[in-house]
């Protein structure tokens, strides 16, 4: 993900167990690997609490 989360691939290899907070915040982290910039990191931050609140 370059430069806005150098470290995103190092968080997720820690991110393995299975507990649900671990879940979650691997979905978190999923959901702006391909985000290009800080609005796009924010949106789709957005769209996962969204559901989540939706659920």
């Amino acid at each position: 993900m370059s430069d806005l989360l150098p470290n995103l691939d190092a968080l997720l290899q820690q991110l393995n167990d299975d507990t649900a907070a671990r879940r979650d915040a691997c979905e978190l982290a999923r959901a702006v690997q391909t985000a290009g910039t800080l609005d796009e990191v924010d949106e789709q931050l957005n769209v996962v609490v969204t559901r989540w609140r939706e659920q």
